[in-house]
C-alpha cells in the first residue's frame, strides 16, 4: 500500500497502526524518497519480493521527493510504535531529527541507498545502513571506458583528447558528489587524455537529461565523444536525445551502427535498471555499473529479520557489519562486450 501526504490523514484518524497484520505478519513501514525514480521502483519491488520469505511485510510510503512529506510520514509512523522502520531518505543530511525520534521511541532504523552522515548514524544505538560505496561505482565506470579504448579510438576529431560530458545527479547528494568527483579524478589521472568539457546537472532524471542534451545537440559547436552519467536514468535520457539526432541507428537501413561508427557515441551509466540492460543488449548504451537490487534486498531483509529477533551477533551471510552499523554490497560491471 502506498501512502503519501494525503494518506497521513487516514493514518492520523485511525485508532492505531498495529505492529501486526491480521495474518500475524509484522508490518514494517518502508519509506521511499520518490516512487517515480526508476531505480527505486525496481528496488521497492525487489524488497517486497524478498520479504515474502520472512514473517513480516512492508507497507510503502512515498515521499514524492519531499523531505517535509517524509518527515510528516515518519512522525505519524513513530506514534504507532512499529518495531522497525526501513527508510530511503529524501535528504541524507536531514535525518538527525528522525533518528532522534526513533531513538526516543525505541524503534530500530535501517537506512538504505542514501547514506546518512556517519555522526548521525553513530549517535544512535539502533540505526543501521545498507548500501554500496559510491567511489567503487566510479572505478567500475572507468574500467568500462578503459575496456572500450582497447577496441577503438574514441578521439573522432583526432585532437589528441576525448571530449567528455558528465551527467551529474542532484547537487549535494552523496552519490552524485562522490561519483562525479571520483570519475573526474580517474579520467584526469589516466594516461589517455580526456577533455572534460562540462558537468551537466540533470537531477538523476531521464527527461531532464534528454532536454539538456537536446539543447546541446542543437548547437553547431556540439562535439562530445563520451558521456559518463551518475545513473542509468540520465544515461537513457542522453540516449533518447542522441537517437533523435541520428545517432546509433542507420536511418537508411534501420540497422544499429557498430560501436566503431562515428555516430555510435559511448554512454555509460550506473544502477543496472532493466531499461538500461535492454539498451545495452540492443547495442545503444555501452555499459552500466550494476547496483544489484536483488542482492541488496536480500541483505536488507536478512538484517531486518536479525534485528526483529534481537540477535546479539547481528550477522548477515557473507556481509558482517562494519563498525557495528554498516553493510556494504559491491557493485559489478555490465556492458555490450
Amino acid at each position: 500500500m502506498k501512502r503519501s501526504l494525503m494518506g497521513l490523514i487516514v493514518l492520523l484518524l485511525s485508532v492505531n497502526l498495529s505492529a501486526c497484520q491480521g495474518d500475524g505478519q509484522v508490518s514494517i513501514p518502508l519509506l521511499i524518497y520518490d516512487q517515480d525514480d526508476l531505480f527505486m521502483q525496481s528496488f521497492e519491488q525487489s524488497l517486497i519480493s524478498e520479504a515474502e520469505a520472512y514473517p513480516y511485510s512492508f507497507e510503502v510510503y512515498d515521499a514524492e521527493g519531499s523531505q517535509l512529506i517524509q518527515n510528516n510520514q515518519f512522525k505519524a509512523i513513530v506514534e504507532s510504535e512499529p518495531p522497525l522502520i526501513l527508510i530511503n531518505p529524501v535528504d541524507r543530511v536531514g535525518v538527525y531529527p528522525l533518528i532522534e525520534l526513533a531513538e526516543q521511541a525505541g524503534i530500530k532504523l535501517v537506512f538504505f541507498n542514501r547514506e546518512p552522515l556517519s555522526e548521525d548514524i553513530m549517535q544512535s544505538r539502533n540505526a543501521y545502513y545498507v548500501g554500496s560505496e559510491a567511489s567503487q561505482s566510479a572505478v567500475i565506470q572507468f574500467a568500462l571506458i578503459d575496456a572500450l579504448l582497447t577496441e577503438r579510438s574514441l578521439d573522432t576529431n583526432e585532437d589528441g583528447a576525448i571530449q567528455t560530458l558528465i551527467l551529474k545527479g542532484q547537487p549535494g547528494h552523496q552519490d552524485a558528489e562522490i561519483r562525479t568527483a571520483n570519475i573526474i579524478d580517474l579520467l584526469e589521472s589516466s594516461p589517455t587524455a580526456f577533455d572534460i568539457i562540462d558537468t551537466e546537472v540533470a537531477f538523476f532524471d531521464r527527461l531532464e537529461a534528454f532536454q539538456r542534451l537536446t539543447q546541446r545537440l542543437a548547437s553547431d559547436a556540439f562535439h562530445v565523444e563520451l558521456i559518463v552519467s551518475n545513473n542509468d536514468a540520465m544515461a537513457l535520457g542522453a540516449i533518447d536525445a542522441l537517437e533523435n539526432a541520428g545517432y546509433f541507428i542507420d536511418s537508411d537501413t534501420g540497422e544499429m551502427y557498430a560501436n566503431t561508427h562515428p555516430l555510435w557515441l559511448p554512454v555509460v551509466g550506473i544502477d543496472g535498471i532493466d531499461l538500461a540492460i535492454e539498451s545495452i543488449d540492443q547495442g545503444m548504451l555501452h555499459g552500466t555499473v550494476l547496483h544489484n537490487t536483488d542482492l541488496m534486498s536480500a541483505v536488507i531483509t536478512e538484517l531486518i529479520d536479525s534485528l526483529l529477533k534481537d540477535s546479539q551477533e547481528m550477522l548477515v551471510d557473507n556481509y558482517p557489519l562494519v563498525n557495528g552499523r554498516y553493510i556494504y554490497v559491491d557493485y559489478a560491471a555490465y556492458s555490450d562486450d
